[in-house]
């Protein structure tokens, strides 16, 4: 056995790598739904892609591009799961699955949660992610917190910010006793470019999915 341990051992490396390597392979999750194309960021990123495409003579409408990128996305995922099955045993022994998927796309537009309240006949910001409003900071900051908000933002999770905006409603009354009602949003505007970042500015933006609950005393 101690003679051919070191040709065992380079198989073993060898094996392990390669396990280690098709996990790593991207796995673009949520690419081959249909409802990822109806978001506004991923249309307007499909029209780049069709213009780009039209100038160098190849005509494709965003229509026809998440289509193929659907079936596409489809096959890929199906195939990579086939791969994978048979290391599965060895992932959960050795702990080596991947957690957390890498982002399939990048959007060029950002969402600031917005909290405001009403006292009496004005309405008042009491948090703005990334500004000096900062009420509940710690909770809405915390690393699980905005990983879960950034979710929330989509609308196949339209039950969970409903939720999300009762709690705020609640706590929020607790926390104001003069406030009437409390009105949740998301500030949707594009990323900031260096300049703006810079000089502590921010674009237009616009409220988006806005809940609006009455405080009950």
């Amino acid at each position: 056995m101690a003679r051919y341990w070191p040709q065992l051992r380079a198989l073993l490396i060898l094996l392990h790598l390669v396990a280690i390597t098709l996990m790593a392979l991207p796995a673009p999750v949520g690419s081959e739904r249909a409802d990822t194309y109806e978001v506004q960021e991923v249309k307007d990123q499909l029209e780049q892609l069709s213009s780009a495409l039209e100038r160098v003579g190849i005509s494709a409408s965003p229509a026809e591009i998440a289509e193929t990128l659907i079936s596409t996305s489809g096959r890929f995922l199906q195939a990579r799961r086939a791969v994978l099955k048979p290391f599965r045993p060895y992932y959960r022994w050795a702990g080596t699955r991947q957690g957390y998927r890498m982002f399939s796309g990048v959007s060029h537009y950002g969402n600031r949660l917005h909290i405001e309240i009403e006292e009496g006949d004005a309405w008042r910001t009491i948090y703005l992610a990334h500004s000096e409003e900062d009420w509940r900071w710690g909770t809405f900051n915390h690393e699980l917190s905005r990983s879960l908000l950034y979710r929330y933002v989509e609308p196949r999770y339209r039950k969970r910010w409903k939720a999300i905006a009762r709690w705020a409603a609640r706590e929020a009354g607790r926390d104001f006793p003069s406030a009437t009602r409390v009105r949740v949003s998301w500030r949707h505007a594009p990323i900031q470019t260096p300049a703006q970042s810079r000089a502590g500015t921010w674009p237009d933006a616009r409220s988006r999915t806005t809940r609006t609950i009455r405080i009950d005393r």
